[in-house]
């Protein structure tokens, strides 16, 4: 069981697609989804955040999808939770969870869980994890999701490998010679120690950029890309950059390296990549200086 294969069984019914919220990056996420469902041909449209937890009714015969994330968690928002819950709470035919990433959370999880389900009024549920810790986790939790159907698939980010609409969100003016240190500033952040080369731009295209557009230029404009954030490596790998990998602060990137990047080549920083000696020359507070990013954003990502 995979998406294609749940969304190919259901072509024929309409189809609301939720997006929980993020950063730019999670963008990725519902393009993939979207573009996999425009594929199989099915009938679906994105229904807003607001409108879908203010909704008093389902249209019949509707199956509801979530796009995946790595909200399920207790330090995120709790948007996902709230998402399921009011899901199931409708008399759909299906709701799916897409691929998405649990925490270890085992108590928190049994706890939040358990409220999202308590009144379910749907008839099936099938909830997909994208890497195998999550999948594992689900599997502890058969008490709470007995009546659940769990599975695994890849982030949806990654069907749009090979896609026209991956040459569509990639720059079509070249690259640079620059390298991109992306680095998680928010509460899932872990920090590297030193520099990963010589001259890169390092900046949080997630929080920094004013649009996906500019989001994925920065990306499609690097020579490499050195990052923490899941989705500016998948997006990078993509496009065909060599792609070092950090940890965030929990096993989400790791386990989602480890299951549909690795044996791709894309390198686990702290084991696989070692920095050149040259890039330990330049202090700290080059890379963070105001004036040198304002620089090579300008010279190299505009």
């Amino acid at each position: 069981m995979n998406l294609s294969t749940i969304f190919d069984e259901h072509r024929n019914q309409h189809w609301w697609f939720i997006r929980p919220g993020g950063n730019w990056g999670d963008y990725l996420i519902y393009e993939g989804a979207e573009h996999l469902a425009n594929s199989l041909g099915l009938r679906w449209q994105t229904v807003e955040l607001p409108d879908f937890l203010a909704a008093t009714d389902l249209p019949s015969n509707t199956c509801i999808y979530i796009h995946g994330s790595g909200g399920y968690n207790s330090w995120c928002s709790g948007t996902p939770f709230a998402i399921l819950q009011k899901a199931c709470h409708f008399a759909s035919p299906l709701v799916v969870q897409g691929p998405s990433t649990l925490s270890e959370e085992q108590s928190f999880l049994e706890t939040r869980l358990k409220e999202s389900l308590a009144e379910r009024q749907c008839e099936r549920v099938v909830f997909f994890t994208r890497e195998l810790v999550s999948l594992e986790v689900a599997q502890s939790l058969a008490p709470i999701l007995a009546d659940v159907e769990i599975g695994i698939d890849h982030d949806t980010a990654f069907l749009l490998r090979d896609s026209d609409r991956l040459q569509e969100l990639s720059d079509d003016r070249g690259g640079s010679p620059i390298d991109l240190w992306v680095e998680r500033a928010d509460n899932e952040q872990n920090l590297s120690s030193g520099a990963p080369s010589p001259i890169c731009l390092r900046i949080d295209p997630a929080e920094d950029c004013n649009s996906f557009a500019e989001w994925t230029r920065i990306h499609a404009r690097a020579k490499r890309v050195f990052t923490n954030r899941l989705h500016s490596a998948i997006f990078a790998h993509l496009l065909g950059k060599q792609v070092v990998i950090y940890p965030g602060a929990y096993h989400k990137v790791h386990s989602v390296w480890e299951y549909s990047m690795k044996s791709e080549g894309a390198l686990w920083g702290p084991t696989d990549y070692k920095a050149p000696t040259l890039a330990g020359l330049l202090p700290s507070r080059f890379y963070t200086s105001y004036k040198v990013k304002r620089y090579l954003y300008r010279r190299y990502f505009r």
